[in-house]
């Protein structure tokens, strides 16, 4: 079993914020040397067509994403933002589970 977030109560809270808001988002815990995501969204799932149970324990890389127009370099940066706390917004073509390629703006935030 993971370790516990930084600070469960903000992570609880944003969850919560956000999924009320209908967000596509995902919840690393970054205490370990390589990030593992530890929440996905209701709307992440229905968006990449991936169950919670399907990125649990990925690494925030989100490698099951990854498909022939993603860019390595942009994937770089949001590993360097998530294991540096920088915040960051990133462009980067991912894919769903069905192969679909999406253009997607990711939105890095350290909560600690």
């Amino acid at each position: 079993m993971p370790p516990p977030m930084k600070d469960s109560k903000i992570s609880e809270s944003i969850i919560r914020k956000f999924e009320s808001q209908n967000r596509i988002f995902l919840v690393c815990n970054t205490i370990r040397p390589l990030p593992r995501i530890i929440y996905a969204s209701e709307k992440f799932q229905e968006f990449s067509g991936f169950t919670r149970a399907e990125v649990m324990r990925h690494n925030c890389r989100v490698a099951l994403l990854h498909g022939p127009r993603t860019d390595q370099h942009k994937i770089n940066e949001i590993e360097a933002g998530v294991q540096s706390g920088q915040e960051l917004q990133v462009s980067a073509s991912l894919y769903k589970k069905d192969g679909k390629q999406s253009s997607n703006n990711a939105a890095i935030h350290d909560t600690s």
